[in-house]
């Protein structure tokens, strides 16, 4: 009988360890580096850099975004042509999968985790693939061709998932297709080069950043029809780039890019609810914490150490930096996704209880 205990408290001690493996205590950073052909990875906790991901030679990682379940990441690799799949527990590359185009920039996944959208930039399309193996189920080509300087630069997956909108900042347009896409539905006009877009925590509304404008275009999501626009302030040219709500939704937050700034947008009220956080040169990519406590902005050049790329960890509730620092090993930065905590399942609880009772029975027996 004590051999039979022993044995399967052995078994169940493995399984604690292999779910155990499939679950993280800490949120996580992932970082473009355009320049550097490498991905890092900084603890959310301890502000530090914890892996560097190598995405091949002349690859060029530019933007990322986490699967739904936070297993996986997934990054347009833009000079390679391709997308990368990288474990978001181990911190390795997986695979990497082509797009069928130029210069991939920006992606999204589905809801159910089953589909990659991925804009082509200069080849002028947006593709649907697989996020099993990578195949390419459908595409579709706004007819532009990979002689234009730019077009398609956004892909956002509408919040009921029957459709991909795409911001095109050559045509100064978000595009609505299917989610098979089949067809364009509408082309919604928004401001100048318009570069990326979100939609509202209710999902009502999307916002899109207008470089060239430095507004930011509203957009009814019932009606498919643009309601208004605001301007990011700062006197103009602050080059609105990336955006991010805060999960309360009370906030829209923008980086300026050419202002280099961080900007909270008061969705209550239309106004700026913050003073801008300057000194970001370059702020470009933009997320928030689950808990939107914390932003996390890549900023192209370091003012304070004098030298290029750094993240600036920013504090939402009151709007200043909290801390900055060098990311070592990778340049030119570009997206960066925050990854949530993946939770121990329920069943490693469970278990643990079972466990303890059987310690406990293998104890009395002894005794």
């Amino acid at each position: 009988m004590k051999r039979r205990i022993c044995a399967g408290i052995g078994v169940a001690m493995l399984s604690a360890v292999s779910v155990s493996a499939m679950a993280s205590t800490v949120g996580k950073v992932f970082v473009a580096g355009d320049g550097s052909d490498n991905i890092v990875v900084i603890d959310a906790h301890t502000n530090t850099v914890v892996a560097t991901i190598s995405t091949g030679a002349a690859s060029a990682p530019h933007n990322l975004v986490a699967s739904p379940d936070r297993r996986y990441v997934w990054a347009t690799l833009k000079d390679a042509g391709q997308v990368a799949k990288i474990d978001a527990l181990t911190n390795s590359l997986v695979a990497t999968y082509g797009t069928g185009g130029y210069a991939p920039t920006h992606l999204a996944v589905s809801g159910d985790g089953q589909w990659l959208y991925v804009v082509n930039n200069t080849s002028d399309q947006v593709v649907k693939m697989s996020t099993t193996d990578g195949s390419i189920a459908a595409s579709y080509d706004f007819g532009g061709g990979p002689s234009q300087a730019y077009g398609p630069h956004d892909v956002d997956v509408s919040p009921d998932g029957s459709q991909v909108w795409v911001v095109d900042e050559a045509r100064n347009v978000v595009s609505v297709l299917d989610a098979n896409l089949g067809a364009v539905q509408t082309d919604i006009a928004v401001g100048s080069r318009p570069i990326q877009a979100t939609f509202s925590i209710d999902g009502s509304t999307a916002y899109v950043t207008n470089y060239d404008d430095n507004t930011v275009s509203v957009i009814d999501v019932a009606t498919l029809a643009a309601t208004g626009a605001f301007d990011m302030g700062g006197g103009g040219g602050m080059g609105p780039m990336g955006l991010v709500a805060d999960p309360d939704g009370s906030t829209l937050w923008l980086s300026g890019t050419a202002g280099n700034t961080v900007h909270g947008h008061d969705l209550t009220t239309g106004g700026v609810s913050y003073a801008a956080i300057d000194g970001l040169i370059g702020a470009h990519g933009l997320d928030i914490s689950a808990d939107g406590r914390y932003l996390y902005t890549s900023i192209f050049y370091d003012a304070i150490s004098t030298s290029r790329d750094a993240v600036a960890v920013i504090d939402a509730d009151t709007a200043t930096e909290v801390t900055r620092f060098r990311t070592t090993g990778a340049y030119n930065l570009h997206g960066l996704t925050y990854v949530a905590p993946v939770p121990v399942p329920g069943a490693v609880w469970l278990f643990g209880s079972g466990l303890a009772g059987l310690v406990g029975l293998a104890r009395r027996r002894r005794g």
